[in-house]
């Protein structure tokens, strides 16, 4: 059968190829055929198990070698972020995977204890911090980041780094995209 999107794609057209259209187990693919000399065929669509398989065994490996270098400097970190702010060296924050699967992401502290408690009466006291607020859900200059070593964490991305727990649970891969506060995905299309 031939695709309806044909001659819509860059391929659509060319001199020697065809384009045909297949559906397996719910899944689009698209072929490519070559109807020159050498008669190639390539089959676009999703990746095989064992395409998963092999980026897992890497994604777990490579987070396992990670994780025993830096886990002094996680350590160490987390050390430093109870020594300037009390409270728990760690924070985990639920969010989506792949799939809508909620987990948990874990990460070095980097806000006071009552961050949201700060966050309300900055914003009701502040228009501009409001309006800064409601356009990017994000502040530029936050009340409750720790000054210096919370600013530092976050600008280093060092904070990330237990992160690297959850890749090894399965929960995250270490390229891929980035999971999102399931609130974040509610509001955002």
């Amino acid at each position: 059968m031939k695709a309806p999107f044909a001659e819509n794609t860059p391929f659509g057209g060319a001199a020697g190829v065809e384009v045909q259209q297949s559906q397996q187990r719910g899944t689009s693919f698209a072929r490519l055929s070559d109807s020159s000399k050498s008669g190639a065929k390539i089959r676009i669509g999703a990746p095989s198990r064992r395409y998963f398989l092999v980026k897992r065994i890497i994604d777990f490996t490579v987070a396992l070698l990670l994780l025993v270098v830096s886990g002094p400097m996680i350590l160490s970190l987390a050390l430093l972020v109870r020594i300037v702010s009390p409270g728990p060296a760690f924070y985990y924050q639920f969010r989506e995977g792949a799939g809508g699967r909620k987990f948990k992401m874990w990460k070095i502290r980097t806000m006071h204890v009552d961050a949201e408690a700060r966050l309300h009466q900055l914003l009701a006291r502040d228009g501009a911090a409001r309006l800064e607020w409601d356009t990017f859900l994000k502040l530029r200059h936050d009340p409750r980041v720790i000054p210096v070593l919370g600013t530092f964490l976050r600008r280093s991305s060092l904070d990330e780094l237990p992160q690297l727990l959850n890749v090894l649970r399965g929960e995250m891969s270490l390229v891929g995209p980035r999971p999102e506060v399931p609130r974040y995905v509610e509001v955002w299309p």
